[in-house]
């Protein structure tokens, strides 16, 4: 199941985790690596300098990512508006910013 997708209830869900990175490789655009290169390493990054995108090797993903919450909501269908009345929807429920959203 993907953030999109919407389950019997019409809800979405998002699993948020905590995740250990550990040592990082850099892993080129299109490699078909599946491991790490050595066992020094225990993530794969984009880019060493500004990571956009991790990934966690199957081999650690048991002791490197601890699930902690899912987050369940119900998202009102963007599909057959206008986009300019789309824009226009103005959450009704209080306002959180993620750190703090974390911290209750």
């Amino acid at each position: 199941m993907t953030v999109g997708d919407i389950d019997n209830n019409r809800l979405r869900h998002i699993l948020l985790c905590r995740v250990i990175l550990g040592k990082t490789e850099q892993i080129c655009a299109g490699s078909e690596q599946f491991q790490p290169s050595s066992e020094e390493f225990d993530i794969g990054v984009d880019n060493l300098e500004e990571p956009k995108k991790y990934i966690v090797w199957s081999c650690y993903m048991n002791f490197h990512i601890l699930p902690l919450f899912v987050v369940s909501f119900k998202a009102p269908s963007m599909t057959g508006l206008p986009r300019s009345q789309g824009l226009a929807l103005i959450p009704k429920s209080p306002y959180l910013r993620f750190p703090k959203l974390m911290s209750s």
